[in-house]
Order: structure tokens, then sequence, then C-alpha cells
């Protein structure tokens, strides 16, 4: 799947990985939703259901904002998705609000009307006995579900996707993880305190996102550009996990002009 043409939107060649560029954070939310849309009617046209992977976070805000009036104002048929996340904090309270279920809850889902019961999380906020028997299920069921159509990625300040930190395996599954500072201080502004913010857990492995038919990373803002520059130009390796998805062949990278400015 090709980017849309568009005026305002450049591919930039010569990289190791599909980089499109547009003007704004809108603009890459508008030609994201279009993708979204077509993805989920080719898998119904098809005769099955949209299997699409989802990222939580501020990055993705002005996409579901877009998809949601699209679903709504074009009667985008939804009966069949489903819907999987990548990762969930462990230690909270079921119905904290910083939770990442709740959170998509109130950022897409009830503007959707998409039911709990299609929308998978790897483990619940509150749970904690037998996690790794939860990731181990959760594994299975995408392996049930069959290959994700179109997954969803931001990008951390230091190269983290999903919840898979510096150090991250690329051959890593669904697990228990150890949030780093810098990743905690950056989600600090859902809760009251950097110290109310989980320490843990748990998340989708290099692996599991890899085995997704087409990856978006989304980079938006000028705090990323640092972080998008190592991305295409620093040597594949644990050490940045977003380098071990930039040889996937259905991976592209998207970024305002701000988070590009540095390439």
């Amino acid at each position: 799947m090709r980017a849309p043409h568009s005026p305002d939107l450049r591919e930039l060649t010569g990289l190791p990985l599909p980089v499109f560029v547009a003007p704004s954070a809108q603009a890459v939310a508008l030609a994201l939703a279009q993708q979204l849309v077509d993805v989920v009617g080719s898998a119904q046209a098809e005769g099955r259901a949209p299997r699409i992977g989802l990222a939580t976070g501020r990055t993705p805000q002005a996409l579901y904002r877009v998809f949601a009036r699209r679903v709504a104002d074009e009667g985008v048929d939804l009966s069949t998705l489903l819907t999987f996340h990548l990762d969930e904090y462990l230690d909270l309270p079921r119905e904290h609000p910083a939770s990442f279920r709740a959170q998509m809850h109130e950022r897409l889902y009830r503007h959707i009307e998409h039911p709990a019961v299609r929308a998978h999380f790897p483990v619940e906020c509150d749970q904690r006995d037998d996690l790794d028997a939860a990731c181990a299920r959760y594994e299975a069921l995408l392996a049930g579900a069959g290959a994700l159509d179109w997954q969803l990625l931001g990008i951390g300040l230091n190269g983290h996707v999903a919840f898979n930190e510096p150090g991250a395996a690329a051959d890593s599954r669904t697990r228990v993880v150890t949030l780093s500072e810098s990743t905690r201080l950056a989600n600090s502004g859902d809760f009251e305190s950097l110290e109310a913010v989980p320490r843990r857990a748990a998340t989708m492995g290099i692996a599991t996102i890899r085995a997704a038919r087409r990856l978006r990373i989304v980079a938006l803002g000028p705090s990323k550009a640092g972080i998008v520059h190592e991305l295409i130009h620093a040597r594949v390796g644990p050490d940045l996990p977003a380098t071990l998805l930039r040889d996937h062949a259905g991976c592209e990278l998207w970024c305002d002009a701000a988070a590009a400015s540095e390439l």
C-alpha cells in the first residue's frame, strides 16, 4: 500500500525504509486515516475480519479523531473489526483513566461503538498473577487471528517501540518489562506525578510486531527529530529497538515536517 497522492506529501528517497513527510500532524493523520479505512474495506471485500494493531499515547490522537469522523460521516462498516494493542501498564487499578484500555475507550472506541470484546490487550492493568501465562495467551490469540493487516507504532525518545526498551532482542515476544525512567517521565503527563507512573508493563515483542503485514511508525513534533535521524542512520541493533523494524518489507515512517527536520 503506497501513500495517496497529495501535493503536500513528499517521499524521501535513498533511505533504508520509505519515509513520508507531511507539513503537519493533521496532514499525517488524514493520510493514515485513509489507509486505515482502505485496510478495513479491503479485508471485508475478501470476506474476512480486518485485523488492526493500534498504539496508545499522544502521537495517534489526531489520527483517531480523524478516523472516528470518517466512520461517522461515511458509514464505514466496523462490525467485524478486530483490534489488538501493543501494550498495557501493570500495577494500576482496573478503572484507572491512564490505563491504555481506558485511554482507547475515551479517545476512539466510544466514538466508533467498538465493543470491548473485539479490542484485545496483552493483560489487564490490575493483573498480578500468571502474567507469563497471560502473555503466552496473547501470543496464541495473535497467531490464531492471523497476521495483522496494519500495525500503528510510535517511537520513544530512546528508540523504544511499544514498550520494547533499549536492549530488547529481535526475537522478543509478548512479555512483562520494566519501564525506563525516560519512558516513565515521557508518560508522566497522564498521571498525577512521576512516582505514580507504573514501573512495569506488558508489551508485544519485536518479533511479534514484525509479524504484521504493514508497519506504520509515526513521529511528530520537533522533540522527535533527533530520534528520527537515529532511526534512519544508526546501526541496526537492540540499543535502538526501532531499528530492528527497518528491514521489514511493509514498514514505513511517517513524520510531520518538524520531526523530519534533521533528515
